[in-house]
C-alpha cells in the first residue's frame, strides 16, 4: 500500500526550446525539441519514488500507445499505477511547452482524460491506507475530477504557515535552464520532509532544494532530481558561507537523507 497518493494529471509534454517568445501572429522556431512524460501529479510522484517513497497515482489516460509509453516511464521510476483509470474516448493530457533562454516556460495545454477522472472508480481503502493524499495541479478545477479529489515564491523561496506562525525560507541560487516541473519537485520535497518527521522549516528547505534542482534540468518527469543528486547539492550548500543561518537544518537534511540511502542499500 502506498505511503503517499498523488491525485492530478498525467500528461505527454512536447518541449520546444526557442530563442524568444514570438509576438501574436509571428513564428517561433525551436532549436531543440523533445517529448517527455509530465503532469503535476505524475512529476511529484516520480520525484517521491526517486527519493525512496512508496507512492501511488490517481489519474486517467486513454487506451493508446502514447499513454502506455508515459505509464511505462512512471512504472520505471517506481510509481504504483493500479488506480490510474483508462478512457476509451478522450485522449490523454497533452502539453505544448515553449522554453526561452532564461528558463521560463509558457504552456499551452489540453487536459484530456485527466479531467474525466471519476470518483465512482476510486477505492476508499486505497486512499485511506495512505499516510498522505496530495492534490496537485488542475485537479480541483473541473468536475468530475474535482470530486475525486504552501505557497511557493519561486526565486524568493517559500512562505510557510503553521499553527499561527508564518515564516519565509529562502531559495537556493542555481543556474536556471528550465522551470518546467520545478514546483512539482518542490512539492515532493515538502511531502518527504513531513513524512520523515522533519520540522516545517527543514521540510521547506528540502522543498526549496528540490525545486532549485528541478530548474537546472530540461523538462520534467524522469529528468527531475533523485536522492543522490539532492544529497550532493545539500552537501555543497552546507559549505557555502551565505547559508550560515541554516547550517543546523542543512545538517539535519543531509543526515536524514543519508540514513535513508543506507537503509535502501
Amino acid at each position: 500500500m502506498p505511503q503517499v497518493i498523488t491525485l492530478g494529471d498525467i500528461n505527454l509534454d512536447i518541449m520546444a526550446y526557442i530563442p524568444r517568445y514570438p509576438s501574436c501572429g509571428d513564428d517561433g522556431l525551436a532549436w531543440r525539441a523533445s517529448v517527455q512524460s509530465g503532469g503535476s501529479a505524475a512529476n511529484t510522484a516520480i520525484v517521491l519514488a526517486q527519493l525512496g517513497v512508496d507512492v501511488g497515482l490517481i489519474s486517467r489516460v486513454m487506451t493508446d500507445p502514447l499513454s502506455e509509453w508515459v505509464l511505462a516511464e512512471l512504472t520505471e521510476a517506481g510509481v504504483e499505477l493500479s488506480a490510474v483509470q483508462r478512457d476509451h474516448e478522450t485522449m490523454m493530457g497533452l502539453m505544448f511547452i515553449a522554453v526561452t533562454p532564461n528558463g521560463e516556460r509558457t504552456i499551452f495545454g489540453y487536459r484530456g482524460a485527466n479531467a474525466r477522472t471519476s470518483p465512482k472508480l476510486l477505492q476508499e481503502a486505497y486512499i485511506t491506507g495512505a499516510r498522505l493524499l496530495h492534490l496537485s495541479g488542475y485537479a480541483l478545477l473541473e468536475s468530475p475530477q474535482r470530486g475525486s479529489a504552501l505557497h511557493k515564491l519561486g526565486a524568493q523561496g517559500c512562505l510557510v504557515g503553521s499553527k499561527g506562525d508564518i515564516f519565509a525560507v529562502p531559495a537556493f541560487t542555481v543556474a536556471v535552464r528550465d522551470t518546467t516541473g520545478a514546483g512539482d519537485a518542490f512539492d515532493a520535497g515538502f511531502i518527504l520532509g513531513r513524512l520523515r518527521g522533519l520540522t516545517w522549516q527543514e521540510s521547506a528547505l528540502l522543498a526549496n532544494a528540490l525545486g532549485a534542482l528541478g530548474a537546472t534540468v530540461e523538462g520534467a518527469g524522469r529528468s527531475l532530481p533523485d536522492r543522490e543528486e539532492v544529497c550532493a547539492f545539500l552537501k555543497l550548500e552546507e559549505g557555502r558561507k551565505g547559508n550560515s543561518h541554516w547550517q543546523r537544518e542543512l545538517y539535519t537534511l543531509l543526515d536524514s537523507l543519508s540514513s535513508e540511502r543506507s537503509a535502501h542499500k
